[in-house]
């Protein structure tokens, strides 16, 4: 059974906003590493968060929600800033 890929508007906005070469390299991750074997590629999180997964593409990382064949994108963000604490 195929997965369907689904963002949220902010992770769609966020998409949108990074240089194409990256969109490009993120589809196709999405397309190859997910569509094929999402349970080896998506890295569960701890915690309060146990309900989501990550998964890294180069420099970027994402935070998704499988569910029913599902992969919500929540959000998109540069690894070297998203694991900061403000």
């Amino acid at each position: 059974m195929s997965w369907r890929i689904e963002f949220t508007k902010i992770a769609a906005k966020q998409v949108r906003g990074l240089d194409p070469s990256v969109q490009k390299r993120i589809k196709h991750a999405i397309e190859e590493k997910l569509q094929t074997n999402p349970d080896f590629y998506l890295i569960g999180l701890i915690g309060e968060l146990s309900d989501l997964y990550k998964f890294r593409v180069g420099d970027y990382g994402t935070v998704a929600n499988p569910l029913l064949q599902k992969i919500f994108r929540q959000f998109v963000f540069w690894r070297r800033s998203g694991y900061r604490h403000p």
